[in-house]
């Protein structure tokens, strides 16, 4: 709802829809990328689309207050998956042994515990020249610690 949220600094607003513009799940939801982009650049263009779109993004977003509201009043959940029922009988130490067990059978072929249908298809072939790729990197210097950084300014900015 920050784009409709008019008590938000502009230079915050700006902040924070230039960082959500580098996200490809963004890129795609063609309304959020136009009304994000109206705010990110001072562009002429991509203002007026973004006013064009508005009335849209906000029917959209009405909408998805909806379903949620729905979703939360008849308590519709995704999914779940089944769960052993024997499990609900053991105690936390059980519990534990129990897991330590399956994860050591269901991970034999790496040291990282990672389930061996996952790792063989999905990282065995990539393990190699991923070795030590993060190894300069500072995680204080990091668009992930830029991102914590803006919520912290936008709890201060809210009085939270």
């Amino acid at each position: 709802h920050f784009i409709f949220n008019n008590d938000l600094k502009p230079e915050m607003k700006k902040q924070i829809a230039k960082r959500l513009l580098n996200f490809e799940i963004v890129k795609k939801e063609t309304l959020l990328k136009i009304s994000l982009e109206g705010i990110a650049y001072d562009d002429t263009k991509y203002k007026v689309k973004a006013l064009a779109a508005k009335p849209f993004a906000y029917i959209y977003r009405n909408i998805l207050d909806r379903k949620d509201l729905f979703t939360a009043m008849f308590n519709i959940k995704p999914h779940k998956e089944k769960l052993d029922p024997s499990l609900k009988q053991m105690n936390w130490e059980e519990a534990r042994k129990h897991a330590d067990q399956t994860g050591a059978a269901e991970s034999g072929s790496n040291e990282y515990g990672i389930e061996d249908g996952y790792f063989n298809s999905k990282i065995k072939k990539k393990l190699k020249q991923r070795e030590g790729y993060l190894k300069n990197d500072a995680y204080d210097q990091s668009p992930e610690y830029e991102d914590l950084q803006i919520v912290l300014d936008l709890l201060k900015q809210s009085g939270a």
